[in-house]
């Protein structure tokens, strides 16, 4: 660690007093996951690489504190200054809570406009010695802001959170301008469907019947909707032996989620129809 360099940073949650401990830490937890993210992002953009320690300062007079300390991989010491690091990523928090404090229902181009912004100011920044930088996607701004947003969902009118640097504080907003669904809608540009009979296995399934089932298909572990509702009747009347491990004799509709730079984001499941087990 001797030839690493660091960058330290604090998380800040102002708890209400009734909220459970055990609560105020999760809270914090969900902080320090958005704020390390954005860390490695923002290291991404810079072309360096780096890790983590995070530990409790401690809680106290209704606050508590997490520390964070970013240390550059030493390959790069001599690739980028430290203090224009720091700065980057400090105004690239500041940049996505712009966007979600004075956005309604995020859209696609408050996402360009973000990448933009990004980017011209990283082509600003003196972090690097040699001028050249990675753009950030759509879909990773995207899932950021996300984090940030669900961070702070559950916190109430006197509850808030913030990141802390030599640069300044940042309070959080707690605007909800996005979801999951949202984000699919305004990132994807054509879906692409893929229909055919297959056999899955049951790795988890769904005892109510009517939510997402996790199973096994091609090698990988995916959740899948079961559309048969003949089937799901069935079922819930506890007429077949499904249990982890069963197989299923399915039509599969896949659905791939094809983004503005042709590659797919996502690929959604769709068990159309349940021949049976096997």
């Amino acid at each position: 660690m001797s030839n690493e360099r660091s960058i330290p940073s604090e998380i800040k949650v102002e708890y209400d007093f009734n909220t459970p401990p055990a609560e105020v830490l999760l809270k914090a937890s969900r902080g320090v996951g958005a704020v390390s993210e954005t860390n490695l992002e923002a290291a991404k953009i810079l072309g360096i690489e780096g890790r983590f320690i995070n530990r409790l300062k401690g809680m106290r007079n209704g606050s508590v504190i997490a520390e964070l300390e970013f240390y550059i991989d030493s390959t790069f010491k001599t690739q980028v200054k430290l203090d224009g690091v720091q700065e980057f990523i400090y105004i690239y928090i500041q940049m996505i809570q712009k966007v979600i404090y004075e956005t309604d229902i995020l859209k696609r181009e408050d996402l360009l406009g973000l990448r933009e912004n990004i980017s011209v100011f990283a082509a600003k920044t003196d972090a690097k010695i040699i001028q050249s930088y990675y753009i950030p996607n759509e879909s990773d701004l995207a899932k950021q802001i996300l984090d940030y947003q669900d961070v702070v969902d559950d916190f109430n009118s006197n509850e808030n959170c913030s990141y802390i640097s030599e640069y300044g504080q940042i309070r959080f907003s707690k605007n909800k301008v996005t979801s999951s669904e949202n984000n699919s809608q305004i990132l994807t540009k054509d879906t692409v469907n893929r229909i055919g009979r297959q056999l899955v296995v049951i790795r988890r399934p769904d005892l109510l019947g009517s939510t997402m089932w996790e199973v096994k298909y091609k090698g990988r572990t995916v959740k899948m909707v079961i559309m048969d509702i003949e089937w799901l009747m069935t079922f819930k009347e506890k007429r077949l032996p499904i249990s982890t491990g069963s197989a299923l004799d399915v039509d599969l509709k896949e659905k791939d989620e094809i983004g503005f730079d042709g590659a797919i984001l996502d690929t959604k499941y769709y068990i159309t129809k349940v021949h049976g087990l096997t």
